[in-house]
C-alpha cells in the first residue's frame, strides 16, 4: 500500500486514505446477501419494542445490550432492509481503519502502521463481519478504540486518557464480554511496562500504578449496571455461550487460517509473515540470550494477541468453550502489527516482493468473498417455492431454526412449518435425525398435497426424512443452492 512510499506526508492523510478505503470496501455490495440464520435473530430482537428486546436479551444472559441498541436505535430511522440492519457493523469496520492505524503508529513505525492498516482494510476476514448485522465488527472498533486510549496513556500519563480508556473498556464489555480477554492484555502490558520502567528507574512509580487500578475500578464500575446478567450467564453456562463446542488444538492453530478468511494459501502467507517477525526479532537481538529482551519491544501487540487467541483457548479446554474463528477477530489486529512490523524490516527489494505478494493473494480472497455468494441463499429460495408452492402444499424447514430466516422472505401461501418439532427432545449435540424420530415428520405434511422440504445446516446427514416422504409422496424435483437443498414432493396418484 503506501508503505513503500519515501514522502513526508502528514499522518492525516493516511489516517483519509485508510478510513475511505475502509468504508468502500464494507459498504459495497452490502445489501446483497440474504440474512442468515444468526442475523436473522439479530434482526428478531431489534425488531421488538424496547421492553420485549431487553427481557429476552436478559433472559439469554450471554448477549449483552449495545449492538443491539445501536442496530434499534438506526433501523427505526432507515428501516430493517439487510443494507440497514448491517450499517452499523460496516460503519464500524469503517471507523475501525483510523484508530488501528494510529495505534499501530504509537506501537511500531510509519511503514509498519501503513502495512497493518492495509491488511486491515483488505481483510476478507474483517469485511466479512463488517457485512453481518452482528456485534463482531463492532467488537473491533470498540478494540482499537481501547487500545488506542491504552496506548497513549502508556506515553501519555494524562488522566483524560486514563478516563476514555475506562469508558471504551465498559463499552467493549456491554457490546461482547468476549473483550474481557482484551481488558487483560491490557493488564499484562500494563504490568509488563512497569517492571520495565522500574528495573530501568530503580524504584516503583505508585503514582502510576495507583491510576492504573482506578481506571480497571472505574471500567468495572461503568459495568455494575449489567454485571449481575453477567453473573447469571456464568452460572447457566459456565463461562461459555452454551452453542460452541470445546476446540481442539488444531483450532488453535487455524487462527491464521481464520484471519485469511479461511483461505489456505492467504493463511500460508500469514504463517510466513510471523515466523518472519519471528525472525527479525532474533536477527535484531544479535544472539538467543538478549531474543527476549528484543520480543519485549513489542510486548503490548504480543500481549494482545496471545490473551485474545491463546487464552481463550486454554479457558474453553479447562471451564467452557469460549473459543470460536469468529471472536478472535479482536486478536487479529495486533497479528497485523506483527506482521506489518516484519515487512517494515526487510531489504526494499525484498519488502517490495513480499508485500506484493501480500497485498495480491489478499485481494485475491477478497475478490472470491465479492463473488459469493457466501451466506445462505435464502432469497432465492422462498422466490422459486412463492412462485410454484400451491396453497394445498406444506413448506417443512429442516432445522426449525431456520424458519425465521425463510419466512423474511417467504411471500407465499402454502404453510410454512419447521422439523423438529418444538415438543422432540434436544439431544447433546444437536437432535440429530434418526430411524425413530425420523417418523414425526408425518404430522407436519398431514392432509397436504404436497411437500417441499428445504434443507440448511441440517442434522439429517442419511436423508432419513427425504426417505420417510417418498413412502407417501413422489419426488419430483431437487433444487440445490449456496447452503440450501430443496426436494418437492407430489401427492402420489392414488
Amino acid at each position: 500500500m503506501g508503505a513503500l512510499s519515501s514522502n513526508k506526508r502528514p499522518v492525516w492523510h493516511d489516517i483519509v486514505f485508510f478510513t475511505l478505503s475502509a468504508g468502500l470496501l464494507r459498504f459495497f455490495i452490502l445489501g446483497n446477501e440474504s440474512f442468515w440464520i444468526d442475523e436473522m435473530a439479530t434482526f428478531h430482537r431489534v425488531s421488538m419494542t424496547w421492553e420485549d428486546m431487553f427481557a429476552r436479551l436478559l433472559e439469554l444472559k450471554y448477549h449483552p445490550p449495545l449492538h443491539y441498541c445501536l442496530a434499534k436505535l438506526w433501523c427505526g430511522i432507515a428501516g430493517y432492509s439487510e443494507f440497514s440492519l448491517r450499517f452499523i457493523s460496516a460503519l464500524s469496520g469503517m471507523f475501525a481503519a483510523p484508530f488501528f492505524y494510529l495505534t499501530a503508529l504509537k506501537l511500531t513505525s510509519r511503514k509498519a502502521a501503513r502495512f497493518a492498516a492495509g491488511m486491515f482494510v483488505l481483510s476478507a476476514y474483517h469485511i466479512q463481519w463488517a457485512q453481518e448485522a452482528r456485534f463482531y465488527s463492532l467488537m473491533g472498533l470498540l478494540t482499537c478504540v481501547s487500545m488506542y486510549f491504552f496506548v497513549r496513556l502508556i506515553q501519555e500519563r494524562r488522566l483524560r486518557n486514563l478516563l476514555a480508556l475506562s469508558l471504551a473498556s465498559a463499552l467493549l464489555l456491554y457490546n461482547h464480554y468476549y473483550g474481557i480477554f482484551v481488558i487483560a492484555s491490557q493488564n499484562l502490558a500494563a504490568i509488563t511496562q512497569i517492571i520495565i520502567e522500574t528495573r530501568k528507574s530503580g524504584r516503583l512509580n505508585k503514582k502510576d500504578l495507583s491510576g492504573w487500578i482506578a481506571g480497571q475500578i472505574l471500567a468495572a464500575a461503568l459495568f455494575i449496571p449489567w454485571f449481575a446478567v453477567l453473573l447469571q450467564g456464568l452460572s447457566k453456562y459456565g463461562g461459555g455461550t452454551g452453542v460452541l463446542e470445546r476446540p481442539g488444538i488444531i483450532h488453535l492453530l487455524a487462527a491464521p487460517y481464520f484471519f485469511a478468511g479461511e483461505s489456505l494459501l492467504l493463511a500460508a502467507v500469514f504463517a510466513a509473515l510471523f515466523i518472519l517477525y519471528l525472525w527479525a526479532v532474533y536477527r535484531a537481538a544479535g544472539n538467543g540470550k538478549s531474543f527476549l529482551t528484543e520480543l519485549l519491544k513489542d510486548h503490548t501487540a504480543i500481549w494482545w494477541l496471545v490473551v485474545t487467541v491463546a487464552v481463550p483457548y486454554l479457558f474453553s479446554l479447562i471451564a467452557a468453550p469460549v473459543y470460536s474463528g469468529r471472536y478472535i477477530l479482536a486478536g487479529s489486529f495486533a497479528f497485523f502489527i506483527l506482521a506489518g512490523r516484519a515487512l517494515s524490516r526487510l531489504e526494499r527489494k525484498a519488502m517490495f516482493i513480499a508485500s506484493a505478494v501480500l497485498y495480491l493473494t489478499m485481494a485475491g480472497v477478497l475478490a472470491d468473498y465479492y463473488i459469493g455468494p457466501f451466506n445462505e441463499n435464502w432469497k432465492a429460495a422462498a422466490k422459486e417455492i412463492s412462485a410454484q408452492a400451491e396453497p394445498s402444499e406444506t413448506v417443512i424447514i429442516h432445522p426449525a431454526f431456520c424458519r425465521k430466516a425463510f419466512s423474511y422472505y417467504y411471500h407465499g401461501q402454502a404453510e410454512v412449518k419447521g422439523f423438529p418439532l418444538l415438543d422432540q427432545k434436544i439431544e447433546a449435540g444437536g437432535p440429530a435425525v434418526t430411524p425413530e424420530n425420523a417418523p414425526l415428520i408425518q404430522r407436519q405434511y398431514a392432509g397436504a398435497n404436497g411437500v417441499w422440504l428445504v434443507y440448511c445446516h441440517s442434522w439429517d446427514e442419511d436423508y432419513l426424512l427425504v426417505e420417510k416422504l417418498n413412502e407417501d409422496f413422489t419426488l419430483v424435483e431437487k433444487i440445490k443452492l449456496h447452503k440450501i437443498e430443496i426436494f418437492r414432493f407430489d401427492k402420489r396418484k392414488q
